[in-house]
């Protein structure tokens, strides 16, 4: 077994908003609540919260079920399709340790921004606090070993377009009018399945093993967890497809190369039908695909079992290299 689900609990909307309010402290992000869910709304539905932990990550996996890896220029389409409804359509949350943890806060990042199209996380992340499975992605009782969240069926009332400067640290301060502009009610709201996933942070120079088991171990557990929750769902030949992007190279500081090329072939390893690679702009598509193209990884996307051992030697003597945080 690749990774081990730890627990799952359910959670009724109405209540979470009830009894564990999404307050943000900044107006604009009040702004955006208030047109996500007007006054006076009627909260129905529930989500599940499954936490994993890594298991068998080391051991060698059979990849011949081809992965479909696709690079798209721009963020996530959060498109309300029979895949997102029936949990077979992920999207990765580029997440804190804390889940969802700074959604109410000044800053507009991707996990921010997550949140605030998606307003009952916020509530959700408190009400874990006093649940079994606390809202943690890493576990602080295993020297913060990788804990990946997944949240299915969490509804996303509003569409918040920052590709007019919106996004980062210049949200907080954006006059009024432009947030509101920005804003984009969703009625009804649609569907979204998130996988919450922190990546290592702060470092520097060439990368340590340690850091890169823990990059692997991250990954493979969050996306084999996904494909786990869309074959509950859907049958064991139930498809999964996961959206992600440059998971941990900005306010992280982590490098491009490595990230990119450490989800697709943790995405074979896990058994994703599909992985799309959201690359903001054509200056990331064109990172992404010499990340694809970098000597010597085409033994691996080609293979058809996987030695994870292996690949971690090849990633070590690449000599990857630490990047610096964009400050947001």
């Amino acid at each position: 077994m690749i990774a081990n689900c730890e627990a799952t609990l359910t959670f009724d909307n109405a209540t979470l908003f009830r009894d564990f309010p999404n307050r943000p402290l900044n107006a604009n992000k009040k702004l955006v609540l208030g047109i996500a869910i007007p006054s006076g709304y009627e909260h129905t539905g529930t989500l599940t919260v499954s936490a994993w932990r890594p298991d068998t990550t080391l051991g060698v996996i059979n990849t011949r079920g081809e992965t479909v890896v696709e690079a798209n220029i721009g963020i996530y389409p959060y498109a309300d399709t029979p895949a997102s409804r029936n949990g077979s359509e992920w999207c990765v949350n580029f997440a804190d340790k804390w889940l969802f943890n700074y959604g109410e806060g000044n800053l507009l990042a991707q996990d921010e921004l997550q949140i605030a199209e998606h307003p009952v996380s916020s509530c959700l992340r408190h009400a874990m606090a006093n649940s079994p499975i606390k809202p943690l992605t890493r576990d602080p009782q295993n020297d913060d070993a990788p804990r990946p969240l997944l949240v299915k069926g969490i509804l996303r009332h509003v569409h918040l377009d920052t590709t007019t400067g919106l996004y980062g640290n210049a949200f907080a301060y954006a006059p009024a009018e432009d947030v509101i502009a920005a804003c984009t009610s969703l009625k009804p709201p649609t569907v979204s399945n998130i996988i919450a996933m922190d990546a290592p942070s702060g470092g520097y120079g060439i990368y340590a093993e340690h850091t890169l088991l823990d990059i692997w171990n991250t990954a493979l557990t969050a996306f084999y967890g996904a494909v786990c929750e869309s074959r509950t769902d859907n049958g064991s030949g139930g498809e999964c497809t996961v959206h992600t992007g440059w998971w941990g190279t900005g306010a992280y500081g982590g490098n491009r190369t490595l990230m990119a090329i450490m989800q697709v072939i943790a995405a074979r390893a896990a058994g994703v039908t599909r992985l799309v690679f959201h690359t903001v702009d054509a200056a990331g598509a064109a990172d992404f695909t010499n990340a694809c193209a970098h000597p010597g990884l085409d033994a691996f996307i080609n293979a058809e079992t996987l030695d994870p051992r292996d690949f971690l030697r090849y990633c070590a003597a690449q000599n990857f290299r630490w990047g610096v945080s964009n400050g947001t």
